[in-house]
C-alpha cells in the first residue's frame, strides 16, 4: 500500500480530488509529502491509533 507522507510534520497527508494532489491538514500545505510504501498491516495500525486519537508520526529518511 503506498500512503502519503508529509516531511515536515510526519502525519499522513490526505488525497485531494479537486486539485489531483495531496496535502497535509496539519501543515496545511502541499509541499514536502512523498509517497511511502508500507504493509496494509501497518497501514491499518496507523487507522486504528488515529481513531483513539493518537497521532503516529513518521520520520522520513533519504532513499536508498
Amino acid at each position: 500500500v503506498v500512503e502519503w507522507v508529509c516531511a515536515k510534520c510526519g502525519m499522513i497527508a490526505s488525497y485531494d480530488s479537486r486539485t489531483g494532489s495531496p496535502y497535509c491538514p496539519l501543515c496545511e500545505s502541499d509541499a514536502d509529502i512523498y509517497p511511502v510504501e508500507m504493509s496494509y498491516a501497518f497501514k491499518l495500525l496507523l487507522d486504528e491509533l488515529k481513531a483513539m486519537c493518537i497521532a503516529a508520526r513518521l520520520e522520513l529518511e533519504d532513499a536508498v
